[in-house]
């Protein structure tokens, strides 16, 4: 079943589109270029806040949000591998592409590391997982 007529659709927005995607690829800011800044002005505005920070998806926007509630409790979080190894640049010889290591590069792409080091105690690791335990605002803020 069919909703939306979608080519009667792109024919009203085709023009503005391509014209759009023309500026993108004129300027070459494929990630935080003019148009982010734009988009998330316009979604603030929409929302009515001060700020928006759009998000590739669900998963990135509760990765955020998580991360930004650990932080307002003085809990670092860090990325530290936001590419797998594999494409890194070091490893590029090898000739492996994207694709070929599905579970990598899906982990990368998720996952975040908490606090992790001699000195914690155990003290410090309920803190942190009371933290993480306590963050059901972030998933119903998001949701």
């Amino acid at each position: 079943m069919q909703f939306i007529d979608l080519k009667a659709h792109q024919a009203r927005v085709r023009i503005a589109l391509d014209r759009r995607l023309a500026a993108v690829f004129d300027h070459g800011q494929y990630v935080g270029g003019f148009g982010i800044w734009e988009l998330e002005n316009a979604l603030a505005g929409f929302v009515g806040v001060n700020h928006c920070i759009s998000c590739a998806n669900g998963t990135d926007a509760l990765q955020v949000a998580l991360m930004t509630a650990l932080k307002a409790q003085d809990i670092p979080t860090m990325i530290y591998y936001p590419n797998p190894l594999h494409l890194v640049g070091v490893f590029q010889g090898l000739g492996y592409k994207r694709g070929e290591f599905p579970v990598t590069e899906e982990i990368s792409d998720e996952i975040f590391s908490l606090p992790m080091h001699l000195h914690l105690t155990e003290a410090d690791v309920a803190r942190v997982a009371e933290a993480v335990r306590g963050a059901e605002a972030v998933r119903g803020a998001v949701a």
